[in-house]
């Protein structure tokens, strides 16, 4: 709940947003303050105490003025400060000592007028100079901006990019609202950009609930995922989940700035995260086999994001327990390195501190039907017990796993290389779209899993990873592994493999 604003009397000192033009607003924690300098006035020839008021912000630099009248100033200054009620600074008298000259004040018109003027030429042609200086350090920072980002944007093979040639969308603009968010570890934008300032270049990916657009922001390329207003909590959920203490991890997509905007008449609800040329691991395996070594790189890259997403972190700050509950390789982007990074976070529940439950009960049949756990479909899921939702993850992960290893090369003998074509989970054994019935017929009665291939048997790293898949995607959700444990198996295999390649 949002604490109530202090309205302090301003006078000298009012913000452009003042009240009334003398009543200023300063969020829960700020002061209201008067204060008092000497100062000469030219009408009387003498010097008077001018009084002024005004409010300061929490955390404002300015905050420790208030204890200023404790310092000796070289013209007497004083101030007071109170916050214990809307306008309270407006009786405020603070304490003033005039000087004590033993001559008179000089007159204000003794210093010759060929002196100011010589001051104010001054002034202005040092900031003349000044604003020159910044308008070339402002384009010249700018132009660097742009070539960085085209450099990082082209990064990839042009000629084999997807992402790059989709149809570019009719609207040019998006506008989005600024506001103060906190953006814990978002480097980029706060939490609302500035408005007409992201640029859409082209619709990069279209889904079930909205679109995915490449933007440019500043001379920075960012992905602008559109939402369909029927999916508002899930737009408000995936803010919730990204505003967790503790949130930023390599491997989990870095969200940007998120709003809602209205346009021709139609509401858009708008997420910015980084754009990666890659896109997501069902398009990059769709046109792309891996080595060992790429595939080790991607799978170890993406449990590592899942193993951050799962921990519950005790302390100060707090992070929850986090279960995605839509794990699929249309959630999971490839980053220009290699790696992977977990997105899509509409339908995930944190766990709750010091307890087993979870902070929402969500409706249990969301998701992605195909790769949805056994448990899930039918209806057999503890939806109380948060290590449920931990469980059903993993057995879609499996399902990712075994995506993935679908398109590591193995050896087929006269210096040649296979891999299987790429094909989604359960692909021979329901429709394109399968119902709750046709996976539950396919997946609980039948326990049927995707076929492994005896090529697996070739490599020591399809070896290993087969073994975890099977434990994944078992019936029971007690026996699956948890993610740290998949974490920790492929870490000592990876670096066993490299201690062998230096030996």
């Amino acid at each position: 709940m949002e604490l109530p604003r202090l309205q302090c009397y301003c006078h000298h000192h009012c913000p452009p947003d003042a009240i009334n033009g003398n009543i200023c607003e300063v969020a829960h924690g700020g002061k209201c303050f008067a204060a008092v300098e000497e100062a000469y006035n030219p009408e009387t020839g003498v010097l008077e105490p001018e009084y002024s008021y005004g409010c300061f912000a929490p955390g404002d630099p300015t905050f420790l003025q208030c204890k200023g009248q404790l310092v000796d100033h070289s013209i007497p200054t004083s101030i007071a400060c109170c916050d214990d009620g809307n306008i309270c600074n407006e009786n405020l008298r603070p304490m003033y000592k005039p000087s004590n000259y033993s001559e008179p004040f000089p007159p204000y018109n003794t210093t010759p007028t060929d002196y100011f003027l010589l001051q104010l030429m001054l002034t202005a042609i040092v900031s003349l100079l000044l604003l020159t200086f910044l308008i070339v350090l402002y384009i010249v920072c700018k132009y660097r901006a742009r070539e960085k980002s085209l450099k990082y944007l082209h990064e990839t093979d042009s000629n084999k990019s997807f992402l790059l040639n989709c149809t570019p969308s009719k609207d040019p603009f998006i506008s989005i609202d600024q506001s103060s968010g906190s953006g814990s570890g978002m480097p980029l934008l706060v939490q609302r950009t500035i408005g007409k300032q992201i640029t859409l270049k082209q619709r990069i990916g279209k889904g079930k609930f909205g679109e995915v657009y490449l933007g440019e922001w500043k001379g920075t390329y960012v992905a602008v995922k559109s939402i369909n207003t029927s999916e508002e909590a899930s737009w408000w959920r995936e803010q919730q989940i990204y505003k967790q203490a503790l949130m930023k991890h390599p491997n989990i997509l870095v969200s940007l700035a998120w709003d809602i905007h209205s346009k021709d008449s139609m509401t858009q609800m708008i997420i910015v995260t980084d754009f990666h040329p890659k896109g997501s691991l069902y398009d990059y395996l769709t046109h792309y086999t891996l080595s060992d070594h790429e595939a080790m790189r991607l799978v170890l890259s993406a449990v590592s994001g899942l193993c951050h997403l799962h921990l519950e972190i005790e302390g100060k700050p707090y992070k929850p327990g986090i279960a995605h509950r839509d794990i699929k390789s249309k959630n999971i982007l490839v980053k220009a390195n290699g790696e992977a990074c977990i997105a899509d976070f509409g339908l995930a529940v944190c766990s709750v501190s010091g307890e087993k439950g979870v902070d929402v009960i969500p409706i249990t049949k969301q998701g992605t039907r195909r790769y949805m756990a056994p448990e899930v479909l039918d209806d057999t899921m503890k939806t109380q017990w948060f290590e449920a939702y931990k469980q059903a993850d993993m057995y879609a992960f499996a399902l990712v796993l075994w995506e993935i290893g679908g398109r590591c090369l193995t050896d087929a003998g006269n210096e040649k290389l296979e891999c299987e074509d790429y094909d989604i989970p359960y692909k021979d054994c329901v429709p394109p779209d399968p119902s709750f019935e046709d996976m539950k017929k396919v997946v609980c009665d039948h326990s049927l899993r995707p076929d492994i291939p005896t090529r697996w048997n070739k490599s020591k790293f399809l070896r290993e990873l087969s073994k975890i898949i099977r434990e994944c995607w078992h019936k029971s959700p007690q026996v699956r592994l948890s993610a740290l444990r998949v974490k920790k198996t492929l870490t000592e295999l990876r670096d066993h493999e490299t201690h062998l390649q230096i030996v």
